[in-house]
């Protein structure tokens, strides 16, 4: 079903919260303005009708068909095959299966000999939706993953109203905790935002933690300073986690001048936990100050090693023009293409290039062609 005043959508269930005479959203009610409401496909409303009325009135045939043909006049051979299935009793043994405890049942043997234009697996569908088979359960309303798919495509009046819903069936649910933060953010709430994820770091949510530092480096947070985020990660840090340890390091060298020797340390921790990302920076860091480039170009391999793509890029570039590392003009090919086709763009114009003028290739319009619609694709 979907509510035509804030667009959620949800799955009508024959256990629990049905949510027919109102939205579960915004709360509109649907018995007074029935518009409000609108079926996606004939079978919801045959469901709705069920829940309003109870399962008899699928026997009422005339009462049956006219509700299809007003919300549905376009699904004609839906209308149909609801006729066939009446005439020959398929409609009972529904009426009748719905009375029992909800379970799945194969209509196919019941549907031999009966004329029906919608294939056997889509009759099979309705019928066992219809009688309350397990398949179809409905929307469970008190999942946040059910709100969180909502959030997107709701009116921005009720996005606040949709997350507090989803916090409310899970409080520790980190999308959501994230996307109210930033809807602060977007509405000026700043100190709400910092005081939500503040409560989160008490409780020992690092991820949190990382928000906020994120949001004081991108400048979202405008009272608080760098030295604040570096605190935060100190914090981290202290307690063994090795994402602070490479966000200090990038932070020591992205700062005031720069502090190569701290980002150095830094990222060396942050390496011996396993975070390529780290050793990419070490390459890159020792590769402006190692004269023989052999430290550097070891921490290039195990970040490459590690499948970090920037750095396989960089690996393939030294070995096709032999800077730094011996030469070896195919296996730089052939890790450009892997790049390529992970969709690394560098990798991408540099292979056009190879393959249009015949650098280190042969020519071949082909595979020009091949890796320009990569280019488009990515």
């Amino acid at each position: 079903m979907k509510c035509n005043k804030c667009n959620a959508e949800w799955n009508i269930s024959y256990r629990g919260v049905t949510y027919i005479d109102s939205c579960p959203i915004c709360g509109a009610d649907y018995t007074r303005d029935p518009s409000s409401r609108e079926f996606q496909a004939p079978v919801e409303l045959l469901q709705t009708l069920i829940v309003e009325n109870g399962v008899d009135i699928l026997n009422n045939f005339q009462n049956i068909f006219a509700y299809l043909n007003d919300y549905f006049p376009q699904e004609k051979a839906f209308r149909e095959d609801y006729k066939s299935l009446y005439e020959n009793g398929v409609i009972n043994d529904i009426i009748s299966v719905a009375s029992q405890t909800p379970r799945e049942f194969d209509w196919t043997n019941r549907l031999d000999g009966i004329s029906i234009q919608q294939s056997n697996d889509q009759i099979n569908q309705m019928i066992n939706r219809i009688s309350g088979g397990d398949s179809y359960p409905g929307t469970d309303f008190g999942s946040a993953e059910y709100y969180l798919s909502q959030y997107s495509s709701v009116s921005e009046y009720y996005k606040t109203g949709i997350l507090e819903k989803a916090l409310y069936c899970d409080p520790n649910n980190k999308q959501a905790l994230k996307l109210m933060v930033e809807y602060n953010l977007s509405h000026n709430r700043a100190k709400d935002a910092v005081t939500m994820l503040e409560n989160n770091i008490a409780g020992g949510d690092l991820d949190s933690l990382y928000t906020l530092v994120d949001f004081i480096l991108e400048g979202k947070i405008p009272y608080s300073s760098k030295s604040k985020a570096e605190g935060y990660l100190q914090y981290a840090a202290s307690l063994g986690d090795s994402r602070a340890y490479y966000k200090l390091g990038n932070m020591y060298l992205k700062g005031n001048g720069g502090d190569y020797s701290k980002a150095t340390e830094w990222f060396m921790k942050a390496a011996e936990e396993g975070i390529v990302e780290a050793e990419y920076s070490l390459y890159a860091l020792f590769y402006q100050f190692d004269e023989t480039k052999s430290e550097s170009i070891k921490h290039l391999q195990k970040a490459a090693d590690g499948g970090f793509l920037p750095a396989r890029y960089d690996l393939a570039i030294h070995l096709l023009y032999g800077d730094d590392i011996k030469e070896d003009k195919s296996q730089a090919v052939r890790i450009l293409d892997e790049c390529a086709r992970r969709g690394y763009n560098d990798a991408i114009e540099k292979l056009i290039f190879m393959f249009k003028t015949g650098f280190c290739v042969n020519e071949d319009a082909d595979m020009v062609k091949t890796y320009t619609q990569m280019k488009g694709d990515s």
